[in-house]
Order: C-alpha cells, then structure tokens, then sequence
C-alpha cells in the first residue's frame, strides 16, 4: 500500500485479540514510520476486549509512504491491572472495520 500525502485509511489488524480481564494494551505507531510522517493515533485495548483491531493510519508528510504486506506498524505495550475489568462495548468480537459516528 502506498500512502499518498494527506491521506487516511482504516486497516484491520492480522491478530485476533483475547484480553484477559486484568491486563490493558496500548498501541503506538512504530518510530521508524513516524520519522516518515506517519500517524497511528494512540489505541487503547480494554482489558477483556476480544477481536481485531481498527488501525487509523495517515500519512502526514508530503511524500507518499510505501507500507509492506504484513510488516509491522505498531507496537503493543501491555499493562497487568490490579483489578478485573470485563469489557462490554459496541467493539467486541469486531471482525471487521466498523466505522461509527453520525
């Protein structure tokens, strides 16, 4: 995929997520493609949430941006948690891109 200047896209990510419900996951968009001009916002992974992840990418430089099948654009930072958490959102078991809003 190539990511013209300006532009945005949704992606799906290749990992299906079971969180257990003590332990939170924090997505950030990798170092070496952010020095490119490429933003992923930051993305939370509620404790007990299960499914694939919707990545919001754009390329914020003035040239285009050459993305690899299967190469990684993030990484996961995962946090244990004292307490149990049981994630009961509109996002659960996603499979898919879901875009909401009005």
């Amino acid at each position: 995929l190539v990511l013209q200047p300006g532009e945005f896209v949704l992606g799906l990510t290749n990992e299906h997520f079971e969180m257990p419900d003590n332990v939170t996951g924090f997505l950030n968009c990798k170092s070496s493609l952010a020095r490119l001009g490429m933003n992923m916002p930051y993305t939370t992974i509620k404790a007990g949430w299960k499914g694939y992840l919707v990545l919001e990418i754009q390329n914020t430089n003035s040239l285009p941006i050459a993305l690899k099948i299967n190469e990684g654009i993030g990484s996961i930072f995962f946090h244990w948690m004292d307490d149990k958490v049981t994630y009961n959102g509109q996002f659960q078991n996603q499979d898919k891109i879901q875009v909401t809003g009005k």
